[in-house]
């Protein structure tokens, strides 16, 4: 009997570097083969970078080739699955695992806020796998205010709140503020007087300005 090609799908090609996600639905691969046929096949997996399989995900499974795992709640950068299959005729058990860790976590809202304002919460924000996020957005101060917000790189304007829905995935939002001002004040004297300084006098947002008559 032989098990080969042990592969959680999720993890192939772009979605490697984001491991899989705590409630996700992840499809494991293998193949298995023998003379004369394969009585079941168990699955479990590691947390420890495959030095032990304590996990069961299923148990007695025909030979299909494919599971649908629900991922569970246990964080880790170095999860393994591994998969044994047992012979029927001669009961014997052959199992390989997966080459490489992969992580299992939640999925991450990256936020961030630049000069002049703030996101809430801000930075790694882990969200439960199809749970809700809100982001509240404002202005630091009177003499600012939003410019405009980014989702995943597309502006969605100048709202001061934001709400993520049934993440399935990572994310980014991002904030940018604009500066007020500066502002002017236009100064005139009429005949037999003067005021000083006159004309055209520009006042930073949040400045004083003096004039003498």
């Amino acid at each position: 009997i032989a098990v080969g090609q042990i592969v959680p799908l999720a993890l192939e090609g772009a979605v490697l570097g984001m491991g899989v996600f705590v409630g996700a639905s992840t499809k494991i691969s293998w193949i298995a083969t023998d003379n004369t046929s394969v009585a079941s096949v168990d699955i479990a997996y590691s947390t420890d970078g495959g030095a032990t399989f304590p996990n069961v995900i299923a148990t007695g499974l025909a030979n299909t080739g494919t599971f649908v795992w629900t991922v569970p709640n246990t964080p880790t950068t170095q999860a393994r699955v591994k998969v044994a299959a047992h012979d029927g005729a001669c009961n014997t058990t052959s199992s390989d695992a997966s080459d490489a860790n992969f992580t299992i976590r939640n999925p991450i809202i990256t936020a961030t806020a630049g000069p002049g304002g703030t996101i809430t919460p801000s930075g790694l924000v882990s969200v439960p796998f199809g749970g809700n996020q809100s982001f509240a957005i404002s202005a630091s101060d009177k003499c600012h205010a939003i410019l405009d917000v980014k989702v995943d790189g597309v502006s969605v304007g100048a709202v001061t709140s934001f709400t993520f829905t049934d993440v399935q995935t990572n994310h980014t939002i991002a904030a940018t503020f604009a500066q007020l001002g500066p502002f002017t004040i236009t100064a005139t004297a009429g005949p037999g007087g003067s005021i000083t300084p006159s004309g055209a006098v520009s006042v930073p947002c949040g400045g004083s300005q003096t004039f003498a008559i």
